[in-house]
C-alpha cells in the first residue's frame, strides 16, 4: 500500500499554459485546459490587444476543432460585422500574439474572415436570438460601424432601434471611404442586411441638427440617443490655392469614386500626407488610370500612420514614397493646379505626440509638376449640430470641442445622450468604432432598465505582460511552423479594376493555422484523485508555477499481487522479460509483481497501472517502460497519445542499459535488477 501525502498545486498567475507539465505527467493528473471564465481568471495577450475585447483564443480553438459556426457565435458576441472587419482590421492582436516569440503570429484576422465567409457560403447564416420586446425606443445618429454595432446589441436586448443617417446609404466609412478592392460593397450590404433583419428601422438623408434634433427625437418617443456621426470633414493644408480645380481631399476622392463619379485625375498624381485613407486614395488613382502616383510625407517611414501592410501593398502596385518633404506652395496655371513646391525636412527631437519633429532645411525648396494633388493629412467631425440644437447648449465638451463622455459608459453630461466612435475619439479604426457601439449599447440598456449606467464589468487582467517582457526560454521547445498566407490577386490583374485583392484562406488552411495557436488562455489544472506527487511537472515548469502541498487526507493506493492467479502472474512476467521481485518503482517501493497484478486486474494503460499501484515517478527505466512491457506481454495494444507523456515511444528497459550508465547511476540498482533477472 502506498500513501501519497502531497499534491501538485498550480499558481494560476504564473502559469502560461505551455503544456510542459502535461507532457511529462505519468498519470494524466495535470491537464492544460481552457479556463471557463476568462473575465475572472485570465485574458490572453491577443484578447487584451483587441479594442473590441473578442475572445480570440476561444474562437481559434473552435476553428481547430472544426466548430466554425460556434467560432462565429463567439466572434459576434463582441463584433457584429466580422465579414467587414475580417477584410480591413489592422489586427493589433497579431502584434501581441505570443507566437511571435517562436516564428510568426497566428493569422488571426484571416481566420476571422474564414469563419465569417463560411457562414455566408454555407447558406445558413447565423441568426442570434432576440429578447422579448422591451417597449423602449433608442435613436442612433450615424449608420457607420459604431452605429450599426450599437443597433445590433440593443436590438438583441429587445429594444426598438432606429438608425438616422445623413447619407443615402448606411455603412459610413465602410461604404463610402474604403475602396471596393479592399472591401466589396456587397459584403457591407450583406452585414447591414443581417442587422436590419433583426427589426432595426432606418431613415436615411437625415441631417442631425437640421432634419432631426434632440427635441424632435424626444417628441417621437425615443428615450435614449447614441451619437456616432464620424469624421467626414478633411483637414486643410492652409496653403493658398487649396480650392483650385485639380486639388482634392482624399476622402472626397474616395466618396466620389464610390458614387460612380470619380474626378478626372490625369496621369501624374501627388498624394500629400499618408494614413490608410491616403494609401487608399493612391491605389484608387492607379486603378482610375494614373500612370505615376507619388506620396509626399513630412516624416520618415517609421513615423507613418498608415498600416505597414497598406504601405507595402501601395508600393507593390507602383506608388512611390517621397519622405521628409513638406508642401510649401501650390502653383496654378490658367486657374488650375499645375505644380507643388515642397521643402526637405530633417527630424529633430520628438513633439508632444512622441513622434520625431520635422524641421525644414533652408534652401531645399523644389517644384514638382503634376495633374492632381490629393490631400490626406487628417479628418475631423462636423460639429455644426452643436450650434443648431438648443438642447445641446449645455452639453459638456472636451478640450477638442467634441461631446465629452464617461470613458467607461460613453454617457455624456446629458443623461439620455451617449456618444462614441470617431466623433468622440477622432479618426480611429473600424474595430474601435464597433467596440464603442457595443459599450454604448450596454450602457443604454442599463440606463433604460435600471436608470443608471455602470459600464462593463472590469476584467482582472492576469497576464505575463507584453511579448518583450516574457522569458524567451518558454518558446525554445515549440516547433516552428509556417504561417498561412492569404491569397492575393497577381499585380498585373489589379490594373484598371476594383476587384478584391485578397482572398479567403481555405478550410484546410484555417484548421492548420488554428492548430498553431499556443493556447495562452489555458492554464494547468491538477486532479487530486490522479496526482501521485512525482516531481516531473514541478521540475519541468519554466515558470516555477507548480509546487507540492500537503494533502489534508493522504491518497492510498496499492494492489495485492496475491489476489491474482500466481501462475498467470509468473507467465506474464516471463513474457515481459521481467522478474516479479525486481523494482517497478523505486520511489514508491513497488515491485514488478504489483504492476503485473494491476494488468491482470484490467489496467489497459501505463496511467491506469500507476493509479492502481501508486507507481509515481514515470521515469524511463522503471515505472513507465516496465508498464509498457507488461501491457504488450498481455496483448494490450499500445498507442501513444497525440499529446501526453514524453517517453511514450521509448523502448529501453533495464537490461538494455549500457554498462557505463549502470556505473554512473549506482543508486538506481540497475546491476542488482540484472542479477535478479538472471536468476529468474
Amino acid at each position: 500500500m502506498v500513501e501519497v501525502k502531497f499534491l501538485a498545486q498550480v499558481d494560476k498567475e504564473k502559469c502560461i499554459g505551455c503544456g510542459s507539465c502535461e507532457n511529462v505527467c505519468p498519470t494524466e493528473a495535470i491537464k492544460v485546459v481552457q479556463l471557463e471564465n476568462h473575465d475572472e481568471d485570465c485574458l490572453t495577450p491577443c484578447h487584451l490587444a483587441c479594442p473590441a475585447g473578442i475572445d480570440i483564443q476561444g474562437y481559434v480553438a473552435h476553428i481547430d476543432r472544426r466548430e466554425f459556426i460556434e467560432a462565429l457565435k463567439l466572434i459576434k458576441e463582441k463584433n457584429p460585422l466580422p465579414l467587414c472587419v475580417g477584410r480591413v482590421c489592422p489586427h493589433f492582436c497579431e502584434d501581441a500574439c505570443r507566437r511571435n516569440g517562436v516564428d510568426q503570429p497566428i493569422a488571426i484576422n484571416p481566420l476571422k474572415r474564414f469563419v465569417a465567409d463560411y457562414d455566408q457560403l454555407n447558406g445558413v447564416p447565423f441568426k442570434p436570438q432576440i429578447a422579448p420586446e422591451s417597449g423602449h425606443r433608442v435613436a442612433i445618429i450615424g449608420g457607420g460601424p459604431g452605429g450599426l454595432s450599437a443597433a445590433y446589441y440593443l436590438r438583441l436586448r429587445g429594444h426598438g432601434v432606429t438608425i438616422f443617417d445623413a447619407k443615402p446609404q448606411l455603412g459610413g466609412m465602410l461604404c463610402y471611404a474604403i475602396p471596393e478592392y479592399r472591401l466589396p460593397k456587397k459584403i457591407v450590404d450583406q452585414e447591414i442586411k443581417g442587422i436590419l433583419d433583426l427589426g432595426v428601422e432606418v431613415r436615411t438623408n437625415q441631417f442631425f441638427g437640421q432634419d432631426i434634433t434632440m427635441s424632435s427625437l424626444r417628441n417621437q418617443g425615443y428615450e435614449a440617443v447614441f451619437l456616432a456621426t464620424g469624421t467626414w470633414k478633411s483637414t486643410r493644408l492652409g496653403l493658398e490655392g487649396e480650392d483650385l480645380p485639380g486639388v482634392v481631399h482624399a476622402l472626397d476622392l474616395l466618396i466620389q469614386t464610390f458614387m460612380g463619379k470619380p474626378p478626372e485625375i490625369g496621369k501624374r498624381i501627388l498624394i500629400i500626407g499618408n494614413g490608410d485613407t491616403g494609401m487608399d486614395a493612391a491605389r484608387t488613382c492607379l486603378r482610375l488610370g494614373a500612370e505615376k502616383v507619388t506620396m509626399l510625407y513630412r516624416r520618415s517611414r517609421k513615423e507613418m500612420t498608415a498600416h505597414p501592410e497598406e504601405v507595402a501593398a501601395a508600393e507593390a502596385e507602383g506608388v512611390k514614397l517621397e519622405l521628409l518633404i513638406s508642401p510649401t506652395r501650390i502653383i496654378s496655371e490658367n486657374g488650375r493646379f499645375k505644380a507643388l513646391e515642397y521643402i526637405r525636412n530633417e527630424l529633430k527631437e520628438p513633439d508632444a505626440g512622441g513622434r520625431a519633429r520635422p524641421v525644414p532645411i533652408p534652401g531645399s525648396e523644389t517644384i514638382i509638376e503634376a495633374d492632381m494633388a490629393v490631400i490626406s493629412i487628417g479628418r475631423f467631425s462636423d460639429l455644426s449640430f452643436l450650434e443648431k440644437d438648443p438642447e445641446l447648449k449645455e452639453l459638456v465638451l472636451s478640450k477638442w470641442g467634441t461631446p465629452d463622455a464617461n470613458p467607461q459608459t460613453l454617457q455624456t453630461s446629458i443623461p439620455y445622450l451617449f456618444v462614441g466612435g470617431d466623433l468622440w475619439r477622432g479618426s480611429q479604426t473600424v474595430i474601435q468604432a464597433i467596440a464603442d457601439g457595443r459599450t454604448a449599447g450596454n450602457s443604454i440598456h442599463q440606463y433604460l432598465t435600471q436608470y443608471l449606467t455602470r459600464g462593463a464589468v472590469q476584467s482582472v487582467k492576469i497576464s505575463k505582460g507584453k511579448l518583450a517582457e516574457v522569458d524567451p526560454v518558454i518558446f525554445e521547445d515549440v516547433p516552428k511552423r509556417p504561417r498561412v498566407h492569404e491569397p492575393h490577386m497577381p499585380l498585373p490583374e489589379r490594373e484598371h479594376n476594383f476587384k478584391e485583392v485578397e482572398a479567403t484562406i481555405s478550410q484546410t488552411e484555417a484548421i492548420e493555422e488554428a492548430s498553431r495557436c499556443l493556447s495562452c488562455g489555458k492554464k494547468a489544472e491538477v486532479s487530486s484523485e490522479k496526482c501521485l506527487a512525482c516531481p516531473n511537472c514541478k521540475d519541468i515548469c519554466p515558470e516555477n508555477a507548480i509546487k507540492h502541498v500537503l494533502r489534508s487526507v493522504p491518497l492510498r493506493l496499492g494492489v495485492d499481487p496475491t489476489e491474482v492467479d500466481q501462475n498467470q502472474l509468473r507467465e506474464l512476467c516471463l513474457k515481459a522479460h521481467l522478474h516479479p521481485h525486481q523494482w517497478f518503482c523505486i520511489c514508491g517501493g513497488i515491485r514488478v509483481r504489483e504492476g503485473a497484478a494491476a494488468v491482470l486486474k484490467g489496467a489497459k494503460t501505463p496511467e491506469e497501472i500507476a493509479l492502481m499501484t501508486g507507481a509515481r515517478s514515470g521515469c524511463t527505466v522503471y515505472c513507465f517502460q516496465t508498464s509498457l512491457r507488461l501491457l504488450k506481454a498481455h496483448g494490450v495494444e499500445i498507442k501513444p497519445p497525440a499529446k501526453g507523456h514524453r517517453w511514450y515511444d521509448s523502448s529501453q528497459t533495464c537490461w538494455d542499459v549500457p554498462e557505463e550508465v549502470i556505473k554512473k547511476y549506482p543508486r538506481h540498482f540497475l546491476k542488482e535488477d540484472l542479477d535478479v533477472f538472471r536468476k529468474f
